[in-house]
């Protein structure tokens, strides 16, 4: 966890593109899902109770010590370190989106 975390933080401070994404205030209050009115699920996604129906394209990119690779699943899901992060709020803008060519996500028009 310390490593993912120390990598992160390497990508947050050397990428501006990528801080400028991710940008969390410290007195953000905790989220368990994305803002809907700022997002919405594709159409062609066919996963009924808003899982993400095994893709964990997010995870694999942050090389993410929390997911569980035999099952596809975080093994944080909906904790602390899941509330207070991005994982809790994911998405927030297009930006992110693209950043992991999430297939379940797109911004509201």
């Amino acid at each position: 966890m310390t490593l993912c975390g120390w990598r992160l933080l390497a990508e947050w401070s050397q990428s501006p593109g990528y801080r400028v994404m991710f940008a969390i205030p410290l007195t953000a209050p905790p989220e368990s899902a994305p803002d809907l009115s700022l997002v919405r699920v594709r159409s062609d996604w066919h996963e009924s109770d808003g899982g993400c129906n095994g893709c964990v394209q997010c995870c694999t990119r942050r090389a993410c010590p929390l997911l569980d690779p035999e099952r596809n699943l975080c093994r944080s899901y909906g904790s602390f370190f899941w509330r207070y992060f991005n994982c809790g709020r994911y998405p927030e803008n297009a930006a992110q989106i693209r950043h992991y060519d999430c297939p379940k996500w797109e911004m509201n028009t």
